[in-house]
C-alpha cells in the first residue's frame, strides 16, 4: 500500500515523483524488451487486437454495458500502443508490417 504523501513537503514530493519516474523507466525498458524479439512483437500484436483498438466499440443493441465494457479493453489497447511508441517509435510500424506478411502467407 502506497504512503499518502505531505503535498505541502517537498521533499516528500520530490521523493513520490522519483519514485515514479524510476517505476515508468523500468516500464518502458520491459517493453522495449519485448519489442525487441519478433516473438515480443507478435505477443504485442496480438494484444492489440484482442482490444479491439481499431473497432467501433458502440453496440448499437441499447446495451451501455457491453459498449462500456468493449470501450474498456479498447482504452487497454491504446494504453499498449502508447507503451509501444514511448520504448520505440518504431516497433509499431515494424509489427504493422510483420502482421500483414503473416496474413498474406495466410491467403
Amino acid at each position: 500500500m502506497s504512503q499518502k504523501v505531505n503535498a505541502s513537503d517537498e521533499k516528500q514530493v520530490k521523493d513520490r515523483d522519483s519514485k515514479e519516474r524510476m517505476k515508468r523507466d523500468e516500464s518502458v525498458e520491459d517493453v522495449r524488451f519485448l519489442l525487441d524479439r519478433q516473438q515480443g512483437r507478435r505477443f504485442m500484436w496480438s494484444l492489440i487486437s484482442y482490444c479491439g483498438v481499431y473497432q467501433e466499440t458502440f453496440s448499437g443493441s441499447g446495451n451501455a454495458e457491453v459498449t462500456a465494457f468493449k470501450e474498456g479493453t479498447r482504452k487497454v489497447g491504446l494504453k499498449l500502443i502508447a507503451d509501444i511508441i514511448d520504448a520505440n517509435p518504431n516497433a509499431y510500424l515494424q509489427m504493422m508490417k510483420e502482421n500483414n506478411k503473416g496474413e498474406e502467407a495466410n491467403v
